[in-house]
């Protein structure tokens, strides 16, 4: 039986939502894995598949159903965010940002008053109970979008590098 081949451009027209799905997959040259990294939201290579197999595959489920609720996480915040107005919006970076209601007052040219109520309904559209926890929330998926946009700028980085010792040896 033949391996099925990964095209490059069934890759790039592959829908974004297909990156939430747990795929393993096991390489047989850095090409295909590079083709493959494209496609999903990460790729585990093994150094040696046959040995670790079972131990490996345990591994990557785990480590897919890690993804999966950081995915959630993010996706939820941003529902959540989605119902905020634009006032609420700036509220909400000046307080991640570490501001007072004072500085905040001043800084949007409002009273204390209207900064409070706009910072409780912040709280509540993103069922926090303070700044803290919404610094907290916010700074999370930073973090996990960063980690996201270092992968696909290291991949970005990969393909041209590839690309480039191709047309070489062409």
């Amino acid at each position: 039986p033949t391996r099925p081949s990964l095209n490059a451009r069934l890759v790039d027209a592959a829908d974004p939502s297909f990156r939430r799905t747990t795929l393993i997959t096991l390489c047989a040259s850095e090409s295909e894995a590079t083709l493959w990294r494209r496609l999903a939201w990460d790729v585990i290579t093994p150094e040696t598949p046959d040995d670790d197999l079972p131990f490996m595959l345990e591994a990557a489920l785990r480590e897919a159903e890690l993804r999966r609720e950081e995915w959630d996480l993010v996706n939820e915040y941003y529902r959540r965010r989605a119902t905020l107005t634009a006032d609420e919006e700036e509220v909400l970076e000046a307080v991640v940002a570490g501001k007072l209601n004072k500085q905040i007052a001043s800084e949007f040219r409002v009273s204390i008053r209207t900064v409070e109520q706009r910072r409780r309904r912040v709280f509540s559209k993103m069922d926090v109970p303070s700044a803290v926890p919404l610094a907290d929330c916010v700074a999370t998926v930073r973090t996990l979008e960063g980690r996201r946009f270092r992968r696909d700028r290291a991949e970005a980085h990969a393909v041209v590098r590839h690309a480039a010792l191709a047309s070489q040896e062409t």
